[in-house]
């Protein structure tokens, strides 16, 4: 196996990250006027097409993954308040703040599970954290934290609370099996808070142009594939 395919794994999930956070922004703001149908149609494409993937390439079902399951219900929420976030703020003032969620890993990490960081790898993340700030900030001297900014980071929060808790959940489990136990929770939390907004979403989704329909159909996909791409990784 090549030795630097965490690396690819890396920058595929991290480019795909942007391609998504970029579109959900689209999605909530011009097709849709209801957002909890988008984040719905994230339940239907985990339950659907995430979770019988998973299924077939771990060739039935695994040892239940409380750790991968757990990261599911986490991400389910954090999904949520992530569009709550992108639906009341700029896109480019939301997305930096995310971007301190190697932060809080960092933080959970040495708390947490004792592990050992060098000096480089503290310096490494807390510049990260710096420039998302700096980039999410227009003006300095008004840098404030209004609801939307709040949401953001708590997102980036519950993100190093899911990172720790792929790393368990790999001990001893095949990204696929990490995967069909985090897809499963995460659509059935969707599906709790959204309720039938997301089976709503099948009469926005019939109003859409081609164009539309076809970005929908492969932007989920390519997310998904991130998120199994960071798994493996």
């Amino acid at each position: 196996m090549d030795s630097l395919l965490w690396l690819w794994l890396a920058l595929f999930g991290a480019a795909a990250f942007a391609f998504t956070t970029f579109f959900d922004k689209i999605a909530v703001s011009r097709l849709i006027r209801d957002p909890l149908q988008w984040y719905g149609f994230w339940g239907i494409y985990y339950l659907f097409f995430a979770f019988p993937t998973m299924l077939f390439l771990a060739g039935g079902f695994p040892a239940f993954n409380p750790a991968a399951a757990g990261a599911g219900v986490i991400a389910a929420v954090a999904a949520a308040l992530y569009i709550r976030a992108v639906v009341t703020e700029d896109i480019s003032n939301i997305a930096p703040l995310l971007f301190f969620s190697p932060l809080f890993t960092l933080v959970i990490s040495v708390a947490f599970m004792n592990e050992q960081m060098a000096p480089l790898n503290y310096l490494g993340v807390l510049a990260l954290a710096a420039g998302a700030t700096f980039m999410g900030v227009r003006d300095v001297h008004k840098l404030t934290l209004n609801t939307a900014a709040k949401l953001a980071l708590l997102n980036a929060f519950m993100s190093g609370v899911i990172s720790i808790l792929f790393r368990i959940a790999n001990f001893g489990s095949r990204p696929q099996d990490v995967m069909l136990w985090y897809a499963l929770a995460c659509a059935l939390t969707v599906f709790a808070i959204a309720g039938r907004n997301a089976l709503d979403f099948g009469k926005a989704f019939a109003g859409f142009s081609g164009k539309a329909k076809l970005a929908v159909l492969t932007t989920i996909p390519i997310a998904i594939a991130a998120q199994f791409a960071n798994i493996t990784a």
